[in-house]
C-alpha cells in the first residue's frame, strides 16, 4: 500500500494551437486564445483522457492553456485550478517575433544562448532556469499534496522542455531534440524517490 501511495502520475497536456503557433511566432506571456484547430485538438485530447483516473486539473493562467484545460475539464467533469507558475517563459522584447527569423533581429550568439543556455534571458525576459525552478516547485507541491493520484497539468512547450531535460538528466548545452505538438500528451511518474518520463508527445488521437 505504501508503494501505491508513493506512486504519483503527472499527465502534461500542451495547449492547443493558436494563430501565433501556426505563424511560427514566439508567444510567451501575452493573452492569446486558441484558434479553431486548437479547440478541435483539445476536444480530441479530452476524449483520449477519459478513463485515465485524473483527480485534479491544474493549468497555466495564460488564456490558451486555461481554455484548453476548461475543454478537458468539461468533458471529465472536473474543475480547473489555475496556477500562474505554470505559464510559458517570458520572452520579453522578443514576444511576437518569428522563430525562423530570430537571427534577423539579434546576434547569432544570442540565438545560440537562447537555445542552449539555461541562464540566458531575452531582453526584458526570463531565463529558462527560472522556468525550470518554478515548474519543478509546482510539480513537487502537487506530488506531496496528492500521493497515489493522477493529475493533469495543462501548459506550454517551454516548461515541458526544461522539466523533461531535468528528469532525464540531460545537460542543457545543445539544441533541443525533443518536440511536443500542440494538444499532445506527455506522461511522468514519481516513484521510489525519482521522476521518470513514461511517454513524450503522444499525439495519435489528434485529427489532422
Amino acid at each position: 500500500m505504501n508503494g501505491d501511495r508513493e506512486h504519483f502520475r503527472l499527465l502534461y497536456l500542451r495547449h492547443g494551437e493558436t494563430d501565433l503557433n501556426r505563424e511560427h511566432k514566439m508567444q510567451g506571456v501575452p493573452g492569446i486564445s486558441l484558434n479553431e484547430l486548437g479547440r478541435l485538438q483539445l476536444v480530441c485530447a479530452a476524449e483520449r483522457l477519459v478513463g485515465e483516473g485524473i483527480t485534479r486539473i491544474v493549468a497555466s493562467d495564460l488564456d490558451r492553456a486555461r481554455e484548453s484545460a476548461e475543454i478537458v475539464g468539461e468533458r471529465l467533469g472536473l474543475p480547473v485550478f489555475v496556477e500562474p507558475r505554470l505559464r510559458e517563459q517570458d520572452h520579453g522584447e522578443w514576444e511576437g517575433r518569428s522563430w525562423p527569423r530570430l537571427a534577423e533581429f539579434t546576434s547569432d550568439a544570442d540565438v545560440e544562448s537562447f537555445l542552449c543556455d539555461l541562464d540566458f534571458a531575452p531582453p526584458g525576459g526570463e531565463t529558462k532556469r527560472s522556468v525550470l525552478t518554478r515548474t519543478t516547485k509546482v510539480f513537487e507541491e502537487l506530488r506531496a499534496a496528492h500521493p497515489g493520484e493522477t493529475l493533469l497539468a495543462v501548459g506550454h512547450g517551454g516548461p515541458l522542455l526544461v522539466f523533461t531535460y531535468e528528469v532525464l538528466r540531460i545537460p542543457f548545452t545543445e539544441r533541443n531534440r525533443f518536440y511536443a505538438m500542440n494538444g499532445s500528451l506527455t506522461e511522468f511518474e514519481h516513484t521510489l524517490g525519482i521522476w521518470r518520463l513514461i511517454t513524450l508527445n503522444e499525439c495519435h488521437y489528434l485529427r489532422r
